[in-house]
């Protein structure tokens, strides 16, 4: 069955019906026309699990949806071109103005949103290179804490992150 993040029923490239064939084992949109193919790949999320020298883990209070109001790690969209890595620490600089070393990639964890459909959440340890946080309209809170004492984070992938960083 086709996922409905984005349903289409004229091909975006020659306006011709679509209709839905078996590719590649999946139900897919296909344009009898042109032959274009509708496929729903994930969108990529770069995350950064900051820490500090005391090994102190950065949170961050959410602004706006999803989530508005909940504790996160700082993180976003990998736009286009830009790899992963680099997305991590642009996010993290332009959430809480803390610049950071990317010490290694920590995990990829599938997530499902509602909002934005299938998400690919690439995780990196990062190495805080200071604690002075100046955050930007998305953020409401930022603190550094021990990981015992990490409130609630409400993505899966943030906690799975999180796990696979202190309890490994």
């Amino acid at each position: 069955m086709i996922e409905k993040k984005a349903v289409f029923k004229f091909c975006p490239m020659c306006r011709a019906m679509l209709e839905v064939k078996d590719i590649d084992g999946a139900a897919r949109l296909v344009c009898g026309g042109c032959g274009w193919i509708n496929y729903q790949n994930p969108v990529p999320v770069a995350v950064a699990a900051v820490l500090n020298a005391r090994r102190d883990v950065l949170i961050t209070r959410r602004t706006f949806a999803p989530a508005a109001g909940q504790w996160s790690l700082p993180g976003g969209f990998v736009e286009y071109n830009e790899h992963p890595a680099d997305a991590c620490l642009r996010e993290l600089r332009e959430e809480t103005g803390i610049k950071g070393e990317i010490i290694r990639l920590a995990g990829i964890y599938n997530f499902s949103s509602r909002i934005h459909g299938s998400l690919l959440v690439i995780g990196y340890e990062v190495k805080a290179l200071s604690e002075e946080l100046k955050l930007n309209e998305e953020i409401s809170e930022a603190k550094f804490t021990e990981y015992k004492d990490v409130p609630y984070i409400t993505f899966a992938s943030h906690r799975k992150l999180l796990k696979d960083i202190f309890e490994r």
